[in-house]
C-alpha cells in the first residue's frame, strides 16, 4: 500500500493527501502493534500522557 501511494506521487497520479493507515495497521499482528505504539509513545510525550490516562496508569 506504501509503495503504491509512493509511486502514484512521484508519477503524477491523484493521490489522497494522507493514506489511510487503517489496512496496512490492520494486517499487523498485536506484537507489532503494541511495539510500534511503545515506540511512538516514547517519542511523544502527548501521546504517551494520552495512552497513560485511557488505560489508567497514574503517576506516582
Amino acid at each position: 500500500m506504501a509503495l503504491v501511494y509512493l509511486y502514484e506521487s512521484e508519477h503524477g497520479d491523484q493521490v489522497p493527501r494522507r493514506p489511510d493507515l487503517r489496512p496496512s495497521l490492520e494486517a499487523l499482528d498485536r506484537a507489532e502493534l503494541i511495539t510500534l505504539l511503545v515506540e511512538a509513545a516514547e517519542a511523544d510525550r502527548g501521546l504517551r500522557r494520552r495512552l497513560e490516562c485511557r488505560v489508567g496508569i497514574t503517576r506516582g
